[in-house]
């Protein structure tokens, strides 16, 4: 399932859900707009959620993940860091990793 962003469904998500999946991207990439599609397939074919944000969206949130480049992703279990990814190749890689897990 994926999610667009809502700051107060996010934080409620990040304290009751053990992983989740934060995607980053920007309507001006032109891999954000190759990478998102497969973002949002895996998050409907492997039952992850994965929150959708906008570049324009929750400052505060990228900047405390170190978010300063498009398309970006993380995957926070228990409320934990858990990986980051940078980059189309660096996102389909961590989509690889969650299929199988």
């Amino acid at each position: 399932m994926y999610k667009f962003f809502n700051d107060i469904q996010l934080r409620e998500d990040l304290a009751e859900k053990p992983k989740l999946y934060i995607y980053f991207s920007s309507n001006a990439c032109g891999h954000c707009k190759i990478t998102k599609p497969k973002v949002m397939e895996f998050a409907e074919a492997n039952q992850e959620l994965v929150y959708l944000i906008d570049s324009r969206e929750a400052k505060e949130l990228q900047e405390q993940l170190n978010i300063y480049s498009y398309p970006s992703m993380v995957l926070i279990e228990n409320n934990k860091l858990i990986k980051g990814g940078v980059g189309a190749g660096q996102i389909e890689q961590m989509i690889k990793d969650g299929k199988s897990n």
